[in-house]
């Protein structure tokens, strides 16, 4: 209770009494008391300014972005690294027996359903926090080997699907595999079921005007004031998906199955590791009660201001290439981009 009013009648170190400009014996002193670690250093700090000397804050390095995003539109330009990140990219994404089968483009284009299935189910994932994307591939693939894949293809069989439930609790032996993407069995069901539903609202997403667009409504029909007169054959509950309405909705328009330049602000998937990486070079971090669809329109804004065009896209791919040289360090030295 004494410290301020002590402190405040004190002058130079030279003016206190003899026993008050000892460091040693005052510390001892403190020692003494009972007072909290952090009371007696924060006194002591006050007395004795010298003895704690605060260091000069590092220098924020200077970022030239002009640069940056010049050097990165100059590399993703060039045919052949797009071509070598995509396909790394999607060897990665998507599972293998789709890919084998065909283009996955082509897939969805032609409305194969287990692209559109696949498609649903890989963005429901997104809602997992702290994953990759390699790790939602092989629980598809997982799902596949286990021949549990035809089975989420046809939802009328509730029995099967409880089936496959018990037996995969069942054959856990130490821990259920896939524990965390398992949890989003009502979500795969609903997918599932609604499936058909689903895709004609995508499929149709790049018709709509403008107005009357909203990433939110677009898979929530219920509340689309657009659909009021469509018929039953919209209707469906909200989609499970969260952060993977971006992530779908981009996957679409990279393999051109739907286009608009209403859409590209939402192809924009608003991660932690997109929004990091685009923050040492200006982005305005959006604040944390921001909604992903505000997120993703606040990386497209500030990208549309570096690369100057009103629909930035970075030829259809939005965010990829940005996670690609986010997270390979040689690339990012080899574009000047490293700190």
């Amino acid at each position: 209770r004494l410290r301020d009013p002590v402190l405040s009648c004190l002058n130079s170190l030279e003016a206190r009494p003899s026993w008050l400009r000892d460091f040693d014996g005052v510390r001892r002193k403190l020692q003494d008391t009972r007072y909290e670690h952090w009371r007696r250093w924060g006194l002591l700090g006050a007395l004795f300014p010298a003895r704690f000397p605060v260091p000069e804050p590092a220098p924020v390095p200077v970022v030239d972005r002009g640069a940056l995003f010049d050097r990165l539109s100059e590399w993703w330009d060039d045919d052949a690294v797009r071509s070598d990140v995509t396909a790394d990219y999607e060897s990665r994404t998507w599972p293998e027996w789709l890919r084998r089968s065909g283009d996955i483009s082509d897939g969805l284009q032609a409305g194969s359903e287990d692209h559109w299935l696949a498609l649903l189910v890989l963005g429901a994932c997104r809602s997992i926090g702290r994953t990759q994307d390699n790790q939602h591939r092989t629980f598809l693939e997982w799902v596949n080997d286990h021949g549990w894949w035809n089975l989420f293809m046809a939802p009328d069989d509730a029995g099967a699907w409880m089936r496959m439930l018990r037996e995969w609790q069942d054959s856990a032996s130490s821990e259920l595999p896939y524990a965390q993407w398992m949890s989003l069995f009502p979500a795969i069901y609903q997918l599932s079921r609604y499936r058909e539903r689903y895709t004609r609202l995508l499929r149709s997403a790049g018709q709509r005007r403008e107005s009357e667009y909203d990433i939110t409504r677009l898979f929530a029909p219920g509340v689309d004031p657009a659909l009021t007169f469509a018929g039953t054959h919209f209707i469906a509950p909200p989609a499970p998906l969260n952060m993977g309405r971006h992530w779908v909705l981009r996957e679409l328009v990279r393999l051109n199955v739907v286009d608009g330049a209403h859409l590209y602000p939402d192809c924009w998937m608003p991660s932690e590791q997109v929004l990091s990486f685009l923050y040492r070079f200006g982005l305005r971090r959006p604040d944390d009660a921001m909604s992903n669809p505000q997120k993703a329109r606040a990386i497209s804004d500030f990208m549309a201001s570096e690369l100057g065009t009103a629909t930035p896209n970075l030829r259809r791919a939005f965010d990829i290439p940005i996670r690609h040289v986010a997270s390979n360090p040689d690339l990012c030295r080899r574009l000047g981009l490293e700190q």
